[in-house]
């Protein structure tokens, strides 16, 4: 519209010069007089062509950062909505898994309790207290999972000394924290795989090695980034009850997760205990 207009007045503006300009050539006889007229029309033609220019691109810049405005619109209405969508999933997940793990958990309790009173085997025993174990896992690894898809902060190397303080508080294992090289932010990703690791490697000391004593070594290099683990027994040697720290489901879960951001995982015995060290490029 603004365009038309503009349009329309150099039009306008154009034929009024040109019609002037011809009135005073016909008027003068005067060669240089009429050669002034021309060279005066001739300037106003470029006066008229250069603000016409100049309102065009104008106009054009104008158009293009409203049409890019309206899309950062766009793009806001859809992550809204995209986070609203995320936070119903979350709430319904919540709902449902927190009620049929926690009632799984409570029914494995009062099985345990009358396993206990009918005298069951010690298999028997131990299959329900593993099961138990698990479930708990379970819940607490969904709440994650619910806080992941509510846009919740992930867990990172930066809470491993608040992990370590609640292991140390919570469980009758000595857990120490050291930190060596430059600090350095590390993917999102990578970060929480490496927290996991250690979350999981913990786990499974106080639940095969009680008594025993833990370290956690966060070590920034060069080429990548290392975390390791390592509890000391000090009665039994490997082949009782440390062989069993960091196996099973719970290595092969750290060691896929570590795959999904390039890192790799080493576990086995010590001389005195278990290590678990992970890897990765960050």
């Amino acid at each position: 519209m603004a365009v038309t207009r503009l349009s329309f007045a150099l039009g306008a503006g154009l034929a009024a010069a040109t019609t002037v300009g011809v009135v005073l050539a016909e008027a003068l006889s005067d060669a240089s007089v009429a050669a002034i007229s021309a060279a005066a029309l001739l300037c106003a033609l470029l006066a008229f062509v250069a603000y016409f220019v100049k309102q065009a691109r104008s106009s054009q810049d104008t158009t293009e950062l409203l049409l890019a405005q309206l899309e950062d619109v766009r793009e806001q209405q859809l992550a809204a909505a995209a986070i609203a969508e995320r936070g119903r999933i979350a709430g319904e997940l919540h709902d449902v898994l927190a009620h049929s793990l926690s009632g799984a958990a409570i029914q494995l309790q009062a099985a345990g309790k009358l396993a206990e009173s009918e005298q069951a085997t010690a298999h028997v025993r131990a299959a329900i207290d593993r099961a138990g174990e698990l479930v708990r896992d379970g819940l607490v690894s969904a709440r994650h999972a619910v806080g992941a898809l509510r846009g919740d902060e992930l867990p990172n190397v930066a809470q491993l000394e608040s992990l370590v303080a609640s292991f140390r508080s919570d469980t009758d294992v000595e857990v120490t924290l050291a930190i060596e090289g430059s600090e350095r932010p590390l993917p999102a990703d990578t970060s929480l795989a490496l927290y996991r690791g250690a979350q999981e490697a913990l786990t499974n000391v106080a639940r095969h090695a009680r008594g025993a004593t833990a370290t956690v070594v966060l070590r920034y290099g060069s080429s990548g980034t290392t975390l390791t683990v390592e509890d000391r027994l000090a009665g039994p040697k490997p082949g009782s009850a440390a062989a069993g720290v960091g196996g099973g489901n719970g290595l092969a879960g750290m060691r896929e997760r570590l795959e999904r951001v390039g890192g790799t995982i080493q576990a086995g015995p010590t001389e005195n205990g278990w290590r678990v060290e992970l890897d990765v490029p960050a």
